[in-house]
């Protein structure tokens, strides 16, 4: 099931399932609102709001737009990036557990 497979690798870099949902959406309607977030995903207006300001503050998605705002994917190589860094992140946290595992003997 490929929606399942996006939907797992949006989680692994901390995305709640009506963030990647909203993710989804913003990528397959470009310029899209948050009012048409909340319309077609049915998803409460709050957690719309707060899962734009994550996408963002991710650089996932860009606002634009005076007035009503506007939002579309930051595109694919933005995504690869932060693909690249959460697996960075991921390899330093298991070189410290490693280093700080040396006298634990393992059976």
């Amino acid at each position: 099931m490929p929606g399942g497979k996006i939907r797992s690798s949006l989680e692994f870099l901390g995305l709640s399932e009506k963030e990647s949902s909203i993710y989804l959406f913003v990528c397959s309607n470009p310029k899209t609102t948050a009012g048409q977030i909340i319309k077609t995903l049915k998803i409460a207006r709050s957690k719309t709001y707060d899962g734009l300001q994550k996408l963002t503050s991710m650089g996932l998605v860009n606002k634009s737009g005076r007035g009503v705002a506007k939002y579309c994917s930051a595109g694919w190589p933005i995504l690869a990036k932060v693909y690249e860094d959460k697996i960075a992140e991921v390899g330093q946290a298991i070189a410290y557990l490693i280093g700080g595992m040396g006298g634990i003997s393992v059976i």
